[in-house]
């Protein structure tokens, strides 16, 4: 009886400890995905910014430049720019700015990629 009542508490804990909150926190991104509309500022899971454009189904649309669209799935989308860049200014933070940010500079025009590809 005694390893029932062991086994039973140690379900407990475990379930206060990891199901609950990941429960709860899989909740709130399912909820975040499913209000996301056209003209939020958003970061995917792999830390790129964008600016929703176009929203389906399963897809959305980032403008990540002025002439610069891709396409993700939807649960990709993790949380706001907002969100995201006020937790890199949280002290607590483990990685700086710096290691945190990546910037990504786009140019659209042919002369630039013509000039890289001959500097290649």
């Amino acid at each position: 009886m005694s390893t029932v009542i062991l086994v039973g508490m140690m379900f407990l804990v475990f379930w206060l400890l990891v199901w609950r909150p990941q429960a709860k926190e899989q909740e709130k991104l399912e909820k975040f995905t499913r209000s996301l509309m056209v003209g939020s500022e958003v970061v995917t899971a792999s830390g790129i910014l964008g600016k929703i454009v176009e929203v389906e189904d399963k897809v959305v649309t980032l403008q990540l430049s002025k002439n610069t669209k891709m396409r993700v799935l939807r649960s990709q989308i993790h949380k706001t720019q907002e969100e995201a860049l006020s937790d890199l200014k949280d002290p607590k933070a483990k990685k700086s700015e710096e290691e945190a940010a990546a910037v990504v500079v786009v140019d659209d025009s042919e002369e630039d990629s013509k000039k890289q590809s001959d500097a290649w």
